[in-house]
């Protein structure tokens, strides 16, 4: 068998641990099977292989579709008009999957070089993310807090924090001060 037959089968049932399906220890250790065992090897793990393409493909492009993503041509418009401002271009759900999926991952294998390769490409999103979770829940908004909007604002301070704890160097610090407002 083919590695990347054997891995295309292997993928669904590790998302389906990840995603909680036989408790939380089996989601950490797919995790860790995904981050160490695939992802972290430069013949699986690196772009372009057969690992990145099913593991980390699919949450990058949570975060940040492709401009020929099947994804934008199916965006739906927001109130009527059909500005690429206005369309939803991942919907809600699939975007807190990613974000749960990539906070399980990068919590499991706590290496400074894959935890870059996975996290630089998509710093400025989850930046946004965070910050305007945190807004929408302040209390000036007079909007009653809920486990969702705190699950949106943790899981991504979580994730930036490993990362900046354990890979940033000061070019993607400066990415962030760049784009803080």
């Amino acid at each position: 068998m083919k590695a990347e037959e054997w891995f295309e089968n292997l993928a669904p049932q590790l998302w389906n641990l990840i995603d909680g399906e036989g408790g939380p220890e089996m989601r950490k250790a797919a995790g860790y099977i995904i981050a160490s065992g695939i992802l972290g090897r430069k013949s699986l793990g690196a772009p372009d292989m057969i690992g990145w393409k099913l593991f980390a493909e699919p949450i990058l492009h949570a975060f940040s579709p492709p401009p020929e993503s099947s994804l934008l041509e199916k965006a739906r418009p927001l109130f009527g008009r059909d500005s690429s401002l206005d369309r939803v271009l991942v919907p809600e759900k699939d975007l807190m999957l990613a974000l749960k999926r990539l906070s399980t991952i990068t919590s499991s294998h706590p290496h400074p070089g894959f935890i870059r390769r996975l996290i630089s490409p998509i710093i400025l999103p989850l930046w946004g993310i965070m910050d305007y979770a945190r807004l929408q829940r302040a209390p000036e908004t007079k909007r009653k807090r809920s486990l969702v909007d705190s699950a949106w604002v943790d899981l991504t301070r979580n994730i930036l924090l490993r990362y900046i704890r354990l890979s940033a160097d000061a070019k993607h610090i400066d990415i962030l001060a760049n784009n803080i407002f």
